[in-house]
């Protein structure tokens, strides 16, 4: 890939024409993107970690749950985040009748109006403001936070508690026909799942593109067309000046 642009602790990089891959951006139709350290510092690791001190100590589920998730990111790094996310869920916000709504209307409170504004990476309103696209969030949070980002950044809809994302792909595009160009955010994997499927879906000829955005963090690119640091004045800013070409 190559830097267009590094100014400020903003970074953008491409593999491909930049013109050409701006294009697809501003004019898809549909956007899939996941939440949870692609527009925001992680909502997931906020819930999990809140007051972590004292559930530690007081929680002797929480502590098990804590401590065997430290030795799982010893050994096997980010790859085990879906996997110790889904055993916090069951855990602690379920139980045989599913969802707990105690917890959650405790969590709606924590994950306040406030907190989403101030936990959104830099230039992501007003990155989805200059989209043609139909906003869709498809995330492994919990439905209820995912829907209070997706309200506050008019998203046409949202899907939480989504573990298989190309699962879900596939059906969402046999759902939405009208759909031809796509575009994709996340910072994962799981998140490339939904690129490649799309992908197969263009060799198909069920749609006609797919371009995706990878938020890099720390992470290693799997191999998304764009990537841009959390910062993301800097795609921001091309975009507009592409925009008025």
């Amino acid at each position: 890939m190559r830097t267009i642009y590094d100014t400020k602790g903003s970074k953008v990089k491409i593999q491909g024409a930049e013109a050409e891959l701006f294009h697809r951006v501003l004019h898809a139709e549909a956007c899939l993107s996941d939440l949870d350290d692609t527009d925001a510092a992680s909502p997931a690791k906020f819930i999990a970690l809140h007051d972590w001190k004292s559930q530690f100590w007081k929680d002797w589920g929480y502590f098990c749950w804590f401590t065997q998730t430290g030795w799982h990111y010893l050994f096997n790094g980010n790859n085990v985040e879906s996997e110790r996310w889904k055993k916090y869920v069951d855990t602690f916000l379920k139980n045989e009748e599913g969802w707990k709504p105690d917890i959650l209307a405790q969590i709606d409170q924590l994950i306040d109006a406030h907190h989403i504004a101030a936990s959104l990476f830099p230039g992501v309103p007003e990155f989805y403001s200059l989209l043609k696209a139909e906003k869709y969030y498809v995330s492994r949070n919990i439905p209820t936070i995912v829907q209070n980002y997706g309200q506050r950044l008019r998203f046409r809809d949202t899907y939480g508690d989504v573990y298989n994302k190309s699962e879900f792909t596939e059906r969402f595009v046999g759902n939405h026909p009208s759909f031809q160009h796509y575009l994709v955010r996340g910072d994962s994997k799981q998140d490339k799942e939904m690129t490649e499927v799309l992908q197969s879906c263009v060799r198909r000829r069920k749609i006609k593109s797919v371009v995706s955005i990878f938020v890099a963090g720390n992470r290693h690119n799997p191999g998304f067309e764009i990537e841009t640091s959390r910062n993301q004045a800097g795609l921001v800013e091309l975009l507009k000046s592409h925009q008025e070409k």
